[in-house]
């Protein structure tokens, strides 16, 4: 299943390599922080209604959508800044596979030990 469209996202990268890599920071830590925000109002509703009805869950169901779309907007911007960085020093794509591949199996490790 293919979530991302990588090719997209590079695209508008290239059109948006004019703003500063530090603004595209600020910029995830604010997504960041608006996924926290969705997922909050998310658990306090949920801790807070008692009973469950089909309008509890359609309410439920939103909630979820709003957190997955705020996580979708701050993996926008990591990419963002990585495609950026990527283009501005002339970075392989495969460089960046081989580090996000060590990410990924120092996190199956991180799991393993627990």
């Amino acid at each position: 299943m293919k979530i991302i469209n990588e090719k997209r996202i590079k695209e508008l990268t290239k059109v948006d390599l004019q703003v500063p890599i530090y603004q595209k920071i600020i910029k995830l830590g604010e997504e960041s922080g608006e996924v926290a925000q969705a997922f909050l109002e998310m658990d306090g509703a949920k801790n807070v209604s008692s009973s469950a009805s089909t309008e509890d869950e359609d309410m439920e169901v939103m909630e979820v959508m709003e957190v997955i779309e705020e996580c979708g907007d701050t993996i926008n911007v990591a990419l963002d800044i990585i495609f950026a960085l990527q283009e501005k020093h002339d970075i392989q794509t495969s460089d960046i596979r081989e580090l996000l591949d060590y990410k990924l199996d120092k996190w199956e490790r991180k799991q393993k030990a627990y």
